[in-house]
């Protein structure tokens, strides 16, 4: 609940940021698209602008090539379970025991880590393909193709990410079956269950592993990368000359007063400049790109993983500093643009500040053992009647509560499910997490109370949050009354002279 309501004023406190830079900058009726057509006539004075057009035929195929990436995105990730459970069948059975006897631990972490392979694949298929799938829309203007580039990109990398957590939060445990009737994988592989300490420990192994190397490696590869380049570039081209002694003594007072350099030095800064690393229209992208996904990180699965913004705060502490390192000296300096706004990505980041109040509602309502721990407490266990004593512990007893029993019988020296018990045969009672009958095994009626507390937490939950995070985004003005002020001030004056112009 912290963070959904932290995400809120994170955003209102960036917009009335934004609000003073832009009434500073005065650019606050600007619009890119206008400006792209102003360049336009400026080239041409009798230029034909490109049209709007708009194709269903073109966009259906455009929202089924997404569909297909995203279910393609979505089969990597059922792969990776796949693989998990037959790694884990194999650590299992392995000899050495250090091994088997942690093969559900081991099974995690391989999983992390192969999660992280596939997204650090993906991250570049997924550009290319938004690329192809911009360029096929054929959109007018560079800004409205860099916003659909933008929202692409983001759904794609979103799902590459989230997909194998939201399964290890809401699927993992769930739909394996029961004894007797278990769902296999080729009729083989049971799918695997959940730690004995709660599902919510995969989640956090797997967000652990992911957050971990993609900050470190991320941060070193973005800074070794343009480094090398320079390097390399330097050893392949000739060696500049070094400056003559005239311009080498000149010191920065010479230079604004308006004593420039010789022709030779100045070509020597310019080759130097050249060899840097290039930089285009999309070099600021991945940044924003890297900052939304940590965001997103940070505020859905906090509940389960309350180290993430502690991970972010380290890391965007030496990543500001490497980033300033990379852009000053080794990367070439960017064609300034005028803007008042971040775009679409301010609409990314509010609907991820939403998503986050759902996704946290149901880690604590449907993931966590908090809902049925509070049914047991306050309706099965020794406290349910209000008559115990004082130092009575009101959990005792839950952990078995939570158990249900199946037969099994011995078997040529192994244990077999049986529901069938002969006469005379003495069945072994094996215990399993689940709230089922040990006659018919249909859920008992306790399943059912805790599944109606559940959906009541999360309903209540959500709307208690949301309403929170409204009341602090109303709250909190988007732009401060000094910023407001000075626009009404700008708007007054220039109305006197479109006025006084008129008059004349």
């Amino acid at each position: 609940m912290f963070m959904a309501i932290w995400a809120t004023l994170f955003l209102e406190f960036w917009k009335r940021h934004r609000a003073t830079y832009v009434c500073e900058w005065k650019v606050s009726d600007w619009s890119e698209e206008e400006e792209e057509l102003i360049l336009e006539l400026v080239n041409d004075v009798n230029c034909e602008p490109k049209k709007f057009k708009h194709s269903y035929w073109t966009s259906s195929l455009i929202f089924i090539c997404v569909t297909i990436m995203i279910l393609v995105i979505i089969s990597l990730t059922s792969a990776v379970v796949v693989f998990r459970v037959i790694a884990a069948d194999f650590l299992a059975k392995y000899k050495l025991k250090s091994l088997s006897h942690h093969s559900n631990i081991s099974v995690m972490v391989l999983g992390g880590f192969l999660h992280y392979f596939i997204i650090t694949i993906m991250t570049r298929v997924n550009w290319i393909v938004a690329r192809k799938l911009c360029d096929m829309e054929e959109i007018r203007s560079f800004a409205s193709t860099e916003k659909s580039f933008t929202v692409k990109m983001f759904t794609f990398q979103f799902f590459t990410y989230f997909t194998s957590l939201f399964y290890a939060a809401f699927i993992l445990g769930r739909i394996n079956g029961r004894p007797g009737n278990y769902v296999k994988i080729a009729g083989r592989w049971r799918l695997e269950e959940c730690h004995p300490t709660g599902c919510l420990t995969d989640l956090f192994i797997q967000m652990t592993i992911i957050m971990v190397l993609k900050q470190t490696i991320s941060n070193v590869f973005e800074f070794t990368g343009p480094w090398l380049c320079r390097l390399w570039k330097g050893k392949r081209t000739q060696k500049l000359q070094r400056k003559c002694a005239h311009c080498y003594l000149k010191d920065d007072s010479d230079t604004k007063d308006g004593d420039e350099l010789c022709e030779n030095c100045k070509l020597r800064d310019w080759l130097s400049n050249y060899r840097l690393n290039d930089v285009d229209s999309f070099s600021l992208f991945r940044e924003f790109l890297e900052m939304v996904i940590q965001f997103s990180f940070t505020t859905l699965f906090v509940a389960a993983f309350p180290l993430a913004p502690l991970l972010a705060f380290i890391n965007n502490v030496i990543e500001i500093r490497l980033d300033a390192i990379k852009m000053v000296t080794l990367e070439r300096r960017m064609v300034p643009k005028k803007t008042n706004n971040i775009g679409v990505w301010l609409d990314i980041l509010e609907a991820i500040g939403v998503l986050a109040v759902i996704v946290n509602g149901l880690v604590i309502g449907v993931s966590s053992d908090f809902i049925p721990r509070l049914v047991y407490r306050y309706h099965y266990g020794p406290c349910a009647q209000g008559t115990t004593a004082p130092d009575t512990d009101c959990m005792v007893g839950y952990i078995n509560n939570t158990l249900s029993i199946a037969p099994f019988l011995r078997v040529n020296g192994s244990y077999k499910y049986s529901e069938n018990i002969p006469p005379g045969e003495e069945p072994f009672l094996c215990r399993y997490k689940d709230y089922r009958s040990k006659d018919d095994y249909t859920h008992t009626h306790q399943f059912w109370i805790i599944l109606a507390a559940r959906f009541a937490f999360v309903i209540l939950f959500e709307h208690v949050v949301v309403i929170c995070k409204f009341i602090a985004a109303w709250f909190i003005p988007s732009a401060p009354m000094e910023v407001k002020n000075c626009r009404l001030s700008d708007k007054l004056k220039r109305l006197k002279e479109e006025l006084q112009s008129f008059e004349a």
